[in-house]
């Protein structure tokens, strides 16, 4: 058992600043002796004011910090009922931001419960950013190496940019034909 509560919060953190949303950490799953074994389950019971509301899991593989390169795996559950409802979890509940499974507890290291809403809007600000996609309409590099890989002739061997044009040192600011970028 990782916790009790029986000493309340003492081995949790909470940002009681936050202006919406609650989430409380813990940093034992760093201890060997709360490390969860091979196949088990995390379980618990959490307390909602209203059905239908939404709790977020976070697990994280390495303490915050710039440049970490840390990806955390997120969880989310609907919880059915006003009240307690018991929560149980697999690693495999869980996955990161690029779609990976959180594959077994022995790495985890902090365990973060919070409001679905400020949990999602943590996933979201990790998400990849490529530019501004508003205006795409295919996946031109997608379909040129799947038809590259498929042996076949590529289909748009050339498209316009979404986002900033790129520059070359060394080279006139409009050196990219004006049918290659929408920014000349």
């Amino acid at each position: 058992m990782i916790d009790d509560f029986g000493r309340g919060l003492k081995d949790w953190s909470s940002d009681p600043t936050k202006a919406r949303g609650w989430s409380m950490t813990t940093r034992k799953l760093s201890d060997p002796r709360w490390v969860g074994p091979k196949g088990a389950e995390l379980a618990c019971e959490v307390s909602s004011v209203a059905p239908g509301n939404w709790l977020g899991v976070v697990i994280h593989r390495r303490f915050k910090g710039r440049n970490s390169g840390h990806a955390p795996y997120f969880a989310f559950i609907k919880l059915p009922q006003a009240g307690w409802n018991p929560v149980r979890l697999k690693p495999s509940d869980f996955t990161n931001v690029y779609g990976e499974v959180l594959d077994d507890w022995h790495k985890a290291l902090s365990l973060t419960f919070g409001e679905g809403e400020s949990v999602a809007n943590e996933k979201k600000r990790l998400l990849p950013r490529a530019g501004d996609t508003s205006r795409m309409t295919a996946n031109y590099l997608d379909e040129a190496l799947t038809e590259l890989l498929a042996g076949q002739p590529i289909t748009t061997p050339k498209a316009n940019p979404i986002g900033c044009n790129v520059k070359w040192d060394g080279q006139d600011a409009h050196w990219m034909p004006p049918e290659a970028c929408d920014l000349v």
